[in-house]
């Protein structure tokens, strides 16, 4: 399994120098560095891309290759509150990326909302703070058509697990 580079983006980060998010991809000003197996391409985030960026999440590259229309899988893991404290001041908001590159664009095409400390709720998975654990709990076909994965959401201090599943559909995640 691929090792992952947890990387913490700032604005700064971003836009004006070098941040990895994993040995084949990194920003640098404002651009997105991607090696593939023949070559690398640099790619410019589209507008939606680039806001979701602003928010510094510390974002992981999929360990399986999602090769489906040349897109990538990215968690995107934002914190609770800024600088909060007490009750889920710690904790944060994960979000799965579907973007697609499209030389000399990458855009952001869904965004799917896998856990929540706010809304109380995550990935059925031993540890739900470690990519590689959640990129586990998230079982891809073979064929990269649908993922499926379970969430616990806790209500009245009791946990229900509920089933999840999406078929990757013009590059969307649609509910099955």
């Amino acid at each position: 399994m691929k090792i992952f580079f947890r990387v913490l983006l700032t604005i700064f980060a971003v836009f004006y120098s070098q941040v990895a998010i994993s040995d084949e991809m990194f920003f640098e000003k404002g651009k997105l560095h991607y090696r593939t197996e023949s070559k690398e391409l640099i790619l410019l985030p589209d507008t939606i891309l680039k806001k979701t960026l602003q928010k510094n999440p510390d974002l992981f590259l999929a360990p399986k290759k999602f090769k489906k229309s040349n897109s990538l899988l990215i968690l995107a893991r934002y914190a609770s509150k800024p600088q909060g404290l007490g009750r889920c001041g710690a904790g944060t908001e994960d979000y799965l990326l579907l973007v697609k590159i499209m030389p000399p664009l990458i855009k952001l095409r869904d965004k799917l909302f896998i856990q929540s400390c706010e809304k109380n709720f995550n990935l059925d998975t031993p540890d739900p703070y470690d990519p590689n654990s959640l990129f586990e709990a998230i079982n891809l076909d073979e064929d990269n058509q649908s993922l499926h994965f379970t969430i616990n959401r806790y209500i009245n201090g009791e946990s229900v697990s509920e089933p999840m599943g999406y078929i990757i559909s013009d590059n969307k995640f649609v509910p099955m």
